[in-house]
């Protein structure tokens, strides 16, 4: 199974989310994030790196963990933080793959 674990500004997908839900005569112009507020969001949220990552089933049976970090650090041309990423793979059996239901992310 492969996975892409990436790590954005929340505030930043919301701006654009809501953007994007407006009627276009009311959008104005495209939303445009703070390279220095997101760069210290996902700093601080870096920081409680590695993230455990449980996938379960629909009992809530966990099928398989693993542990996520140190991401990788994706910065723009001034050197700010534009997101973190991992992407991998976990090995998993096809009759596992089939429960799975639910996941959840933690952190220290």
């Amino acid at each position: 199974m492969f996975y892409d674990f990436t790590l954005f500004d929340l505030q930043a997908s919301k701006d654009m989310d809501a953007w994007i839900a407006a009627p276009k005569d009311q959008r104005g112009p495209m939303p445009k994030p703070n390279p220095k507020k997101r760069h210290e969001s996902l700093t601080k949220a870096g920081s409680h790196s590695p993230f455990t990552v449980k996938l379960e089933d629909a009992n809530r049976f966990e099928i398989v963990s693993f542990t996520i970090g140190p991401l990788t650090q994706i910065v723009d041309e001034s050197g700010l933080t534009q997101y973190y990423e991992e992407k991998s793979r976990l090995a998993v059996t096809a009759e596992d793959y089939e429960r799975l239901s639910t996941w959840a992310v933690n952190w220290r």
